[in-house]
C-alpha cells in the first residue's frame, strides 16, 4: 500500500480511507474468519477493526508501520470478541466438490479436525500460526505484532505446529 494513501487515510480523507479499507480488508477478514469460523461474525470483527483504526487515526504516528499497528489491531478485536461471546466453534460451510458427497464428507471431516485441533492450541500459539500461515507475516513481523522477542515467535510456531500434528493424529 502507498505510504501517501496511508498519511492520506490518517489524516481523515475519507477516499484514501476507502483505499486502505479496500486492501486490507480480504486480510482482516481471513484471520477474524480463522479465529471466529463464522461469516457473519468475521465480517463484524473486519467492520469493528477498521472503526477502530478510523477513531484512532490520530493516534498513528508512523504511517510506515500501519500494517503492524492494523494486525495487532485485527489480534485484539479476535480476542476480545472470543472472550466476549465465549463462543462454541463449529463449522458451517457445506463443501460439495467434483468427486461427490462422499469425498466432499472426508473432506469436510478433515477440516473439522484441523478446526478443532487449531482451537486446542494455547491462544498465543494459535495467533502466531495463523499469522504466519494465513497471514503469511515474517517471523519479525510477527514478533513486532505480538510485542514479543523473534525467537519465542519461532518457538511459538514451532510448539503449534507439533502440537497440531500430535491433536490431527488422534
Amino acid at each position: 500500500m502507498n505510504e501517501r494513501i496511508i498519511l492520506l487515510a490518517l489524516k481523515g480523507d475519507h477516499d484514501a480511507f476507502r483505499a486502505l479499507v479496500d486492501s486490507y480488508k480480504d486480510f482482516v477478514y481471513g484471520i477474524a474468519y480463522r479465529y471466529v469460523l463464522n461469516r457473519e461474525d468475521a465480517e463484524d470483527i473486519t467492520q469493528t477493526v477498521f472503526i477502530k483504526i478510523w477513531n484512532s487515526r490520530k493516534k498513528i504516528k508512523e504511517p510506515e508501520k500501519f500494517s503492524t499497528y492494523l494486525y495487532r489491531t485485527v489480534v485484539n478485536v479476535c480476542l476480545n470478541f472470543k472472550r466476549k461471546r465465549k463462543m462454541e466453534v463449529e463449522l458451517n460451510e457445506n463443501i460439495y466438490g467434483d468427486e461427490g458427497p462422499h469425498r466432499a464428507h472426508q473432506v469436510a471431516e478433515k477440516k473439522r479436525r484441523l478446526i478443532k485441533s487449531l482451537m486446542k492450541l494455547k491462544k498465543e500459539e494459535r495467533i502466531a500460526l495463523l499469522l504466519h500461515v494465513v497471514g503469511e507475516k515474517s517471523h519479525t513481523e510477527i514478533a513486532e505484532i505480538m510485542k514479543r522477542s523473534r525467537k519465542s515467535v519461532e518457538s511459538l510456531i514451532y510448539r503449534a505446529r507439533k502440537k497440531l500434528r500430535k491433536f490431527m493424529e488422534e
